[in-house]
């Protein structure tokens, strides 16, 4: 029997969706950076749109590496992230402009661990979302 998740990422990348449990444990991390958009399946199970809107200008732009076409211009895409980490503020789920579309961020080792949405997500139990570690200052 498969264990079923409390995230679900059919939104798209630059949403997801999670149930009442997520709400109720990480729920703080949300109020400050996003809305939360309650939506019902077919058994009226009722789910919530998670939908960061807090967007936060941290790019290094002198130290971010971009990928490059065949022809030598660059892309869109970044293959080595860079962050001005005394830019992140209060809320540690965030998007930056440069990929809001796409992405949504998270730090720790900046405050407190239960003031930071990674390590409350690890501690509570939940499953269902992945975290790809961008860049370390170490």
């Amino acid at each position: 029997m498969k264990k079923e998740g409390d995230f679900f990422s059919f939104i798209g990348p630059s949403a997801f969706a999670c149930n009442q449990n997520a709400v109720d444990k990480l729920g703080r991390f949300w109020n400050l950076s996003s809305e939360l958009l309650p939506i019902y399946l077919e058994d009226n199970i009722p789910l919530f749109i998670v939908n960061v809107i807090d967007c936060v200008i941290v790019l290094d732009r002198k130290k971010i590496q971009f990928d490059y076409y065949d022809d030598g211009t660059r892309s869109n895409r970044i293959i080595k992230y860079a962050f001005h980490c005394h830019r992140f503020h209060e809320s540690t789920v965030f998007k930056i402009p440069e990929k809001a579309d796409t992405l949504i961020l998270t730090y720790e080792g900046i405050r407190a661990p239960e003031d930071e949405f990674i390590t409350c997500y690890k501690q509570s139990g939940l499953q269902g979302l992945k975290f790809e570690l961008l860049f370390s200052d170490e």
